[in-house]
């Protein structure tokens, strides 16, 4: 059975809790979004079959997430739906598993690569020490959350153990390209592979952009027979695109991050062909300056910058950013932000910005004393973190992805969920030690630290941008050009050495 995908529990790429949308109106139309995502992994299998690994991986993952249908998925009994996320993470690993033992010379250093140095070894201490932190979570939540109540007309059921499973799916189908990143992209040149990639798609997806902004978000709707979100976002004294995407918001963070990857491919390139890029970079910039994301636009104002101040302050900024990221809830608690003067601020840009800003900060206020209930390891999900008035009715608005997480997993499920997201970008610095780090990678994680300031209000995390945190990820655990250069075959000797009545290593005199 079809059906269009209403958000409960953990989903990291699109609203939640609100299904604010209808119901498919016919079969006919369930039957065009179910043949694309049916059909989707016999694209990638093929793809697998005829392109090097790298290209079918990178590939393979960016037209999943950018022009499957949203908001729709194909139900599958005791587990997470299979949408476009999972359909095409599941895809690449079958395609990775069948092509396998002919695709991976080049990366057969990996397999066996040592943790050279102690840091190396701790970060892998401490990353796989989340990852297993995230399934205790999942056993915590189910365990405290094991009696149903009724507030009003509302039930809120209990979890039950069978729900780990659903939960455990999920999130593996979530971070599926985190690891797959992790593995495959660990590189400075799968750095510029996949920026290079991000380039191009983001110039062909700009074409789409700027035909919804000036003909309406209409696309999804004629190729899919439903519109995805809520109409009313995305008409602000104009059309806001969203093309195939879960909202409009997604679409300028994906612009935000090609104008990063266009940037950066523009500095790292000879002087003979950097133009090109810059050139691709400035239309970028244009079209998401237009496309009425004003999220994404201020935040690639602010970072613009780190591009081109050196590459070790970037770092540091990118540290800063991602520690005031992580902390972001407790000093939310403590009222240590001067909310009132950011609101004034909007407010000289807008009145309905004011408005908006001031209606999250609100939702926010109820959903941290809900959340401060259960304060380890959450509520869980079936709508059980969300806060309702004496009649039943749901009366909070989750639009932060941290403020969902941290009510439905708890404290220990938001740091080990953002502890896997995070912990690249914090062990960067220390990586200049060991080795160099290109540009490419910097920008990459820019990148990154923008992602996370957007998801303060919003909860916009693509697998692209997993797929970029485990790139990182692996670029700090893995020295692969010293693994490389280990396997290297040792160059033999062009004729067999003379008779030498000196012994090896010896050495002779000088005359």
């Amino acid at each position: 059975m079809c059906y269009r995908l209403a958000p409960v529990g953990l989903n990291p790429d699109g609203d939640h809790g609100n299904p604010r949308m209808s119901s498919l109106k016919s079969p006919a139309e369930e039957l065009v979004a179910a043949i694309a995502l049916i059909s989707w992994p016999l694209i990638v299998l093929a793809l697998f079959a005829t392109q090097p690994q790298r290209t079918a991986l990178v590939w393979s993952l960016l037209l999943g997430y950018l022009f499957l249908p949203s908001r729709f998925g194909i139900n599958l009994p005791g587990l997470p739906p299979l949408e476009k996320r999972s359909v095409a993470a599941l895809a690449i690993l079958a395609g990775l598993l069948l092509f396998l033992p002919n695709r991976t010379p080049r990366l057969a250093a990996l397999n066996d690569q040592p943790l050279l140095e102690n840091h190396n070894r701790l970060f892998a201490w401490v990353f796989f020490g989340l990852a297993a932190g995230l399934f205790l979570n999942m056993g915590l939540t189910i365990a405290t959350n094991q009696t149903s109540y009724t507030i009003g007309e509302k039930f809120l059921a209990a979890m039950r153990p069978w729900d780990f499973v659903s939960m455990a799916s999920a999130i593996t189908f979530t971070m599926i390209p985190f690891f797959l990143g992790r593995r495959y992209l660990a590189r400075p040149e799968d750095h510029r592979y996949l920026l290079k990639c991000l380039v191009i798609s983001g110039l062909i997806y700009s074409v789409l952009v700027v035909f919804e902004i000036r003909m309406s978000p209409q696309l999804h709707r004629w190729i899919y027979g439903y519109f995805q979100s809520d109409w009313v976002q995305h008409f602000r004294n104009g059309f806001r695109p969203i093309v195939f995407l879960n909202h409009g918001l997604a679409v300028g963070f994906f612009l935000f991050s090609t104008v990063f990857a266009a940037l950066a491919l523009a500095r790292s390139t000879q002087v003979g062909t950097h133009w090109k890029w810059g050139l691709a970079a400035t239309w970028l910039l244009l079209v998401l300056l237009i496309s009425r994301n004003l999220g994404a636009t201020a935040i690639a104002l602010l970072l613009l910058a780190l591009l081109f101040l050196g590459r070790r302050f970037a770092l540091f900024m990118v540290t800063v950013i991602t520690l005031t990221f992580l902390l972001y809830p407790a000093v939310r608690q403590t009222n240590l932000i001067p909310l009132s003067e950011i609101a004034s601020t909007a407010g000289k840009i807008s009145a309905d910005r004011m408005q908006s800003f001031q209606f999250r900060l609100d939702n926010e206020d109820l959903l941290l004393a809900r959340a401060a209930e259960k304060p380890v390891s959450g509520w869980g999900s079936w709508g059980r973190p969300r806060v309702y008035n004496d009649k039943g009715r749901d009366i909070s608005v989750t639009d932060g992805l941290w403020i969902i997480v941290l009510g439905e997993r708890g404290w220990l499920g938001y740091i080990c969920f953002f502890g896997l997201l995070t912990l690249p970008l914090l062990a960067l610095p220390r990586v200049r030690k060991r080795k160099e780090i290109p540009i490419e990678t910097v920008a990459m994680a820019v990148i990154m630290a923008g992602n996370l300031i957007y998801l303060i209000p919003n909860s916009t995390l693509s697998p692209i941008a997993w797929l970029m945190a485990g790139a990182l990820a692996g670029f700090v655990q893995f020295d692969v050009k010293a693994a490389e250069d280990a396997k290297a075959p040792v160059a033999k000797p062009s004729r067999p050495p003379g008779y030498s009545r000196f012994p090896a290593g010896a050495s002779v005199a000088r005359t």
